[in-house]
């Protein structure tokens, strides 16, 4: 097994949770299970917990859990493969907060955590108590989400400036591609951090891979590579709710967390010598998961600098 690396240790030391709380049709929101009764033994007060209405408990188990790095449609995906499934939904938490002898028979979870934490949210001294182990136990299938690490970035930077999360402080409002405060950013040991989660999940026996490029380009396909791969037919039709989440509908409704997703988008933003440099940081990244740095040798800084501006809020 891999040896954990010290830094970054866990989630505590990569900056904000970035999983946020589905507000859709067809879901209770916590305190709305139907007895009150499970929500307080299954999470810690920062967790959220969503009940499937339409799901009884009948039927063989179905264990899912989205984990990766964070700007790689896996919100998009949950909110998908749990209605498909009609699975309850346990987000925003970290493995601490947990009752894993306690999950619902139907259950998805969804966080960026790496394999090699422990319950506490840090690589624990017994490698048999991993999080990749707990999972194992109860026979999770794991599915881990890429996306090209550039194009992550730019949209974490966004996410974090909208939300004004801190990063471990706040970031400037001048913070943008194009400026070295980007370079810092986006090399810093929180970002190698988030990156990391996909890239220590991505060749373990078992996980199923997802691609941010293939949902972009052909969503329809992407899910049904996922399913295939979890190996049990959806209780819905994957047309009718790939329409319910499509691009538009989760803008409307989680607007501060969808934005300009084309793949390819950091050509525009970052010069040869910015992309270069933000890859070196992350060479593991872009091996493991097959993605490349090929940067637009003719964009100047200008240039950039009017494309990013091009982006701001009325655009979208």
């Amino acid at each position: 097994m891999k040896t954990p690396t010290p830094e970054p240790a866990g989630p505590d030391d990569w900056g904000p949770n970035l999983a946020s709380m589905l507000d859709g049709p067809g879901w209770n929101h916590p305190g709305a299970d139907p007895d009150g009764s499970r929500l307080a033994p299954l999470t810690g007060e920062s967790g959220v917990i969503m009940w499937n209405a339409a799901r009884d408990e009948i039927g063989a188990p179905l264990l899912l859990a989205v984990l990766s790095s964070p700007r790689a449609a896996t919100t998009w995906l949950r909110s998908v493969l749990s209605t498909l499934y009609g699975l309850h939904v346990l987000t925003n938490v970290l493995p601490g907060d947990v009752d894993w002898e306690r999950l619902p028979r139907h259950c998805l979870l969804h966080g960026h955590w790496s394999p090699f934490l422990g319950a506490t949210g840090r690589p624990p001294e017994d490698v048999h108590a991993t999080l990749r182990s707990l999972l194992a136990r109860d026979d999770f299938r794991v599915i881990t989400a890429a996306r090209h690490p550039l194009d992550a970035l730019i949209s974490l930077l966004r996410f974090v400036k909208v939300n004004d999360l801190p990063w471990p402080s706040p970031l400037p409002d001048s913070a943008d591609p194009t400026g070295d405060g980007f370079i810092d950013f986006a090399t810093s040991p929180q970002a190698v951090g988030y990156l990391d989660v996909t890239t220590d999940w991505w060749n373990l026996p078992g996980v199923l891979r997802f691609r941010y490029e293939d949902f972009f380009f052909d969503p329809r396909a992407a899910i049904e590579a996922a399913t295939s791969g979890i190996g049990r037919h959806p209780l819905e039709s994957i047309e009718a709710v790939l329409e319910s989440n499509s691009r538009s509908v989760m803008a409307a409704r989680q607007p501060d967390h969808v934005w300009h997703g084309q793949p390819g988008l950091w050509r525009t933003l970052l010069t040869a010598d910015s992309a270069y440099g933000i890859a070196a940081a992350h060479q593991r990244v872009f091996a493991t998961l097959g993605y490349v740095c090929d940067p637009d040798p003719s964009l100047a800084d200008e240039q950039a600098r009017l494309n990013w501006l091009a982006l701001q809020p009325g655009d979208q």
